[in-house]
């Protein structure tokens, strides 16, 4: 037997999980604001009900989310936490500066005249933990 073998370990390999949740609740949403822009007059309760109905899924993406951090290793999850604080960040740091710009009279487009809406701010995060997990990854190699 050869003892000048050297023994590598390599890491397990954890395949990239769709996450499932997340695909519900974004079409559970798409849903929800077609079917509140389409049945004005509705009931109000039956309103609430829908417009509340994708937020139990949200949270239980998130939840998967979590799980799926809970099981990568130390680097991995490092690089998970500082992607998402660099998003967290940034995308406060331009919500601010878009509010500055309102502020000293700059006329922005109508689009923006009211700050960022929901769906402006998720693309913008979503764009931002991208470029942080890129950032983040080249760091550490």
């Amino acid at each position: 037997m050869n003892k000048n073998i050297e023994v590598t370990q390599t890491p397990p390999y954890f395949p990239r999980q769709i996450p499932k949740w997340a695909i519900v609740a974004f079409i559970a949403t798409i849903v929800s604001r077609w079917w509140l822009s389409h049945h004005v007059d509705a009931d109000v309760a039956l309103r609430a009900v829908v417009a509340l109905a994708p937020i139990p899924i949200w949270f239980m993406q998130v939840r998967s989310a979590a799980h799926r951090i809970r099981l990568v290793d130390e680097l991995q999850r490092l690089i998970f936490y500082k992607a998402w604080w660099f998003a967290g960040i940034g995308t406060m740091f331009v919500m601010l500066a878009l509010w500055q710009l309102q502020l000293i009279g700059l006329h922005l487009p109508d689009w923006l005249s009211h700050g960022l809406d929901y769906q402006c701010t998720i693309i913008l995060m979503a764009s931002l933990v991208f470029v942080g997990f890129i950032w983040i990854n080249r760091r550490y190699k």
